[in-house]
């Protein structure tokens, strides 16, 4: 479910409803972090339709023989089932905590980082700076290149979500070895490589943006934050969520020009 809705931070807060922490507070909890991170309200605004969703699909994955009839809920009521009915599996549990405390650390690095004005100079890394916020094409193109252009990356990537079973396993996933070893780690330091050295590939019938290659030195972003683990991986969702929204909105309306 969590990958189906492109890991955003809605679906992390329907997984999280009824879960609690060790101090007996919510995990969800609009008002602290990762939640009140969020740049629209909308952006964690849970739908009656996708709280309905939950119910049933939290019903089914608990195995209960016989599953509630949501389909006319209100809101408030599909919020009051949850949080009586909190997902118990312990790798389920363990794994959206991680999730949490995971956007939680990078809520927390996106307030420290400086916003960058448009006509100002970013800080340069080699002045000991955090050099500046990604801006323009040229960090996202790196990064794609940085995921497409090396076998060992692409072939990460690809077994990405084949999540280790067992609680220990995903306790183990924060070790040294593990962390050298996440697609993400390998992503940012290709990123960071100054010897990578992509260039896009030009096709026929694309936008004028893109109707020459376009070398993607790393002079090119150069004064710009470096890259993370939980920098690339924070980029790259929010460029495949754009996307899917993208298609869905084109899809609905017709698909424009005959199709093409």
């Amino acid at each position: 479910m969590f990958v189906d809705k492109g890991r955003s931070l809605k679906a992390l807060a329907l997984l999280s409803l009824g879960l609690k922490r060790d101090d007996g507070s919510d995990v969800f909890n609009p008002s602290v972090l990762p939640w009140s991170a969020a740049t629209r309200k909308t952006a964690i605004k849970m739908t009656a339709g996708e709280l309905r969703e939950e119910v049933l699909r939290r019903s089914v994955a608990a195995g209960n023989k016989k599953h509630p009839r949501p389909s006319q809920w209100t809101v408030t009521t599909s919020i009051n089932w949850l949080n009586e009915n909190p997902i118990k599996n312990a790798e389920e549990v363990a794994f959206i905590m991680s999730a949490v405390s995971r956007r939680i650390e990078i809520a927390q690095r996106s307030l420290l980082e400086p916003a960058v004005v448009p006509g100002s100079t970013a800080l340069s890394r080699g002045d000991g700076g955090p050099g500046g916020s990604w801006m323009g094409k040229y960090p996202y193109l790196r990064l794609i290149h940085a995921v497409i252009d090396d076998n060992d990356i692409k072939a990460a990537y690809l077994s990405r979500l084949n999540l280790p079973s067992g609680r220990m396993a995903i306790e183990q996933r924060n070790t040294p070895a593990a962390l050298a070893s996440n697609v993400w780690q390998m992503v940012a330091t290709k990123w960071n490589d100054p010897l990578f050295l992509p260039v896009t590939s030009v096709k026929p019938n694309t936008h004028s943006d893109f109707a020459r290659p376009i070398p993607l030195s790393f002079d090119t972003v150069s004064m710009l934050q470096p890259a993370t683990m939980e920098k690339v991986e924070e980029k790259w969702n929010s460029m495949n969520l754009a996307l899917k929204r993208g298609i869905q909105r084109w899809e609905r309306s017709g698909q424009g020009d005959g199709g093409f």
